[in-house]
């Protein structure tokens, strides 16, 4: 299912204008499937009858609202936030997803060229944001945002529009 105008429009009036930001961590695997952390602050003016995350991925394993575990569904594209343990003022959101890899160009894609070797990249426009992580994914709703990767040792490159802050290996030990 996708957002449709009356729900955009209810989130533009509940959420105070520019007061979003993301914090994504990323886990890219080799195969079918990545997983992560999404966590999101945001400012309500008030609180909604319903506010949900969009979400077209596999599945949610975990959503922690204002500190929080909170029991949340994943249906229909989107994850029902408990409006309960929302509040007027800042609310902080945080989901623990998985997903499979598109290969239809949207999203996050993953595809194995002639070289045996697996490549990834994203695809966000428009309403594609969505199928990588948890968000608000309409173009009213701006947000800063901040990316951690976490990727196999031997992908030589994880590569950005933006110029990392840090980079480091992790190793297993």
């Amino acid at each position: 299912m996708a957002l449709v105008q009356e729900r955009a429009e209810q989130r533009s009036k509940v959420i105070k204008g520019g007061s979003i930001s993301y914090n994504f961590h990323v886990t890219l695997q080799k195969g079918n499937d990545f997983s992560g952390y999404a966590e999101m602050s945001f400012e309500l003016v008030e609180v909604p009858a319903e506010l949900v995350l969009d979400y077209k991925g596999k599945d949610i394993s975990r959503v922690v609202q204002n500190g929080e575990v909170v029991a949340s569904k994943l249906e229909g594209g989107f994850i029902y936030l408990d409006v309960g343990k929302l509040k007027v003022g800042n609310n902080i959101v945080g989901v623990h997803y998985s997903s499979a890899y598109n290969n239809d160009g949207s999203g996050c894609v993953s595809f194995v060229d002639v070289d045996n070797k697996q490549y990834i990249y994203t695809q966000f426009e428009p309403y594609y944001a969505n199928r990588v992580f948890p968000c608000f994914d309409q173009p009213d709703l701006k947000a800063k945002m901040n990316l951690s990767v976490i990727s196999p040792s031997e992908w030589k490159k994880v590569l950005s529009n933006e110029r990392a802050q840090v980079e480091k290996e992790l190793s297993a030990e």
